[in-house]
């Protein structure tokens, strides 16, 4: 074989290993090509899957905030649902989600929610579970704004040097995004804790309205929150009539309706109320039925802030009112059963729902009118701290005001004679058991001790009263040389408060402590908590010394509008108002019972895949 020929032999070898290489090559490429291709396809197909789920996740989560948007439209859920509880469903364009509203149980006071919410999306199910509870404010109000006529109302403003140790909740007052801010502030007051606004942070035109002062909220704000109901007139009445209904079914002597004696002038009918702890150690309210208070009408014209909310104007329309004077007990109230001392323990009942208790709690509900304050007939100011002591826990409910006629404090030991000391501010121990709540369908007021002296005199007749020994009670008679009011046959007439220093024993002169403390959960559900005949000018009502008292509270305030405390360096009182914590875990059923806004529980929160094909 010559060179030539063995040169193409070589050339096809080299050209046959070429193609082959080719061809494996071209097999690799076609077999990573392939594989390219399913793993995009899996990798689509996990993607679709992956969206899907996160869609049915979505809808879970929107079938959830439908719940709760549902919940805070209607917080007395226990009066609208079933044991079953209450269902819906949101739909979408490629899913779905059902969700469900049953009650839990009680924590305290406070009944707690599960809200059920599954959401669908092709084969996917997830499910979300939550425990929620019903907010707590410290100070909640339907408008930061006081009456100043029939039909108008001003701003009301948070000082300089203010400080307020307790979450505020303010109601948006007109629409959410106007132009004007919900909350009205002079200086520079100190907010301590978190505040929330029914409002917009900005107008409808983009402005925001809390750039100026968005530095004074420390603690936090947060806006666009779920209104409180404090300001719907007939979820006011809604509570108050379970509270009728359920002390009705199991203590109907505590249903009380007191009737007036038509020849008081401007007679109102009330209850009086008196807590204190027995010589055993133990606690007692006192109930004195078919009291008569002699009211005092306010003209439209005045200069007083004593207004209550309109009925049927929602919340729009304000009337002045007949505020306190003085009042009468039966003579032989005592004797004719309309004078009753019970024990606090004697007092409780029990809410039950599906089957769960809360804990008992003492109720009262008058149709009328109450007044708390005990009456020691010669008791100085410095005497009468150990009057008006709450030892144990009462809910005290009344379709009209209540009017307070003393510091009302709650003590410091239980019935078992346990101490519980109180924290370096003041503040009720954390562990105490008692408490008080007061919920009026009128007003709450402090009382202008004063009034009385404008219907006494010192050449006026003689007139029987009782007066009380230590804790029993005696009636005597107040010769005409000491002066006092109007007498009324079968009538006596009750005092409040202490004694003004230097009068004679058994004198209508009389005041209230300074300072004013008041330990409760207050709900105003027909117009604002304060104090009576301020007045806008100097000269309105009696403080104890000065221009001004101290009011002092411990609790929670919930009201439809503002009611006016005092005019600063003129007239009434100086506020300094504290959050009870306590109120966190519902010791008694105060503002939580209108809050619309509904919060999970401390790990409350679950959600998980539902597989749609479990094994066997």
């Amino acid at each position: 074989m010559n060179i030539l020929q063995k040169s193409m032999v070589r050339s096809h070898h080299r050209r046959g290993s070429i193609l082959a290489g080719v061809l494996v090559l071209m097999v690799i490429l076609s077999l990573v090509g392939f594989s390219m291709i399913k793993i995009s396809e899996g990798a689509l197909v996990h993607a679709t899957l992956f969206q899907n789920e996160s869609i049915a996740m979505a809808a879970a989560e929107a079938a959830y905030e439908d719940a709760i948007y549902w919940m805070g439209q209607n917080p007395e859920l226990l009066m609208l649902m079933d044991v079953d509880g209450t269902t819906g469903r949101v739909s979408f364009e490629n899913s779905h989600a059902d969700y469900r509203v049953k009650f839990h149980g009680f924590v305290g006071y406070r009944s707690v929610f599960e809200v059920m919410a599954d959401g669908y999306c092709g084969t996917f199910h997830r499910s979300i579970r939550v425990h929620v509870i019903q907010a707590v404010s410290g100070w909640e109000m339907g408008q930061c704004r006081i009456p100043t006529s029939t039909g108008s109302t001003q701003e009301v403003y948070f000082a300089n040097g203010e400080i307020l140790d307790m979450p505020i909740h303010i109601n948006s007052y007109q629409a959410p995004d106007d132009s004007q801010r919900d909350i009205h502030i002079s200086g520079w007051p100190s907010f301590l804790q978190d505040v929330s606004m029914g409002e917009s942070r900005y107008s409808a035109g983009g402005h925001d309205k809390y750039a100026s002062v968005i530095d004074l909220f420390g603690a936090g704000i947060s806006f666009d929150q779920p209104r409180s109901l404090i300001s719907d007139e007939d979820a006011v009445q809604s509570k108050i009539e379970w509270y009728k209904e359920t002390i009705h079914d199991q203590r109907s002597d505590l249903v009380l309706t007191p009737q007036k004696d038509g020849r008081v002038p401007e007679g109102q009918a009330a209850v009086q109320l008196e807590f204190f702890v027995g010589t055993d150690g133990k606690g007692y309210v006192r109930i004195t039925n078919d009291c008569s208070v002699r009211g005092r009408s306010i003209p439209s014209g005045s200069d007083t802030w004593d207004y209550k909310v309109r009925p049927g104007s929602d919340g729009t329309r304000f009337d002045k009112y007949s505020i306190y004077g003085f009042h009468y007990i039966p003579e032989n109230a005592e004797a004719d059963g309309l004078r009753t001392t019970h024990s606090m323990a004697s007092t409780q009942m029990e809410v039950e729902y599906g089957g769960y208790e809360a804990p008992p709690c003492g109720m009262i509900y008058v149709d009328g009118h109450v007044i708390i304050g005990s009456a020691d007939e010669n008791a100085s100011a410095s005497e009468i701290s150990d009057l008006n002591v709450v030892q144990g826990v009462m809910s005290v409910v009344a379709t009209g005001n209540i009017w307070l006629a003393n510091s009302v404090t709650v003590s410091d030991k239980d019935d078992d004679g346990k101490i519980y000391l109180r924290q370096n501010n003041g503040m009720p121990s954390e562990e105490n058991p008692n408490g008080l709540g007061l919920f009026a369908g009128g007003v709450v007021k402090v009382l202008d001790p004063g009034m009385v002296e404008n219907y006494a005199s010192s050449g006026s007749g003689g007139y029987w009263k009782w007066v009380k020994k230590g804790w029993k009670w005696q009636k005597v008679w107040v010769p005409p040389s000491s002066g006092g009011v109007p007498e009324i046959s079968g009538l006596v007439y009750e005092p409040i408060g202490a004694k003004d220093s230097g009068q004679a024993d058994g004198s209508y002169h009389r005041h209230l402590p300074d300072p004013m403390v008041i330990e409760a959960a207050i709900t105003v559900g027909g117009g604002g908590w304060g104090a009576e005949n301020v007045r806008r000018s100097s000269g309105g009502r009696k403080e104890a010394s000065g221009s001004q008292d101290e009011l002092l509270v411990r609790g929670t305030i919930t009201e439809v509008i503002r009611g006016v405390v005092g005019q600063i360096g003129r007239d009434g009182y100086l506020k300094h108002y504290y959050f009870d914590q306590r109120m966190l875990s519902g010791l008694i059923p105060g503002n939580v019972r209108l809050k619309g806004k509904f919060i999970t529980a401390p790990a409350g929160w679950s959600d998980f895949r539902i597989d749609p094909n479990p094994e066997e």
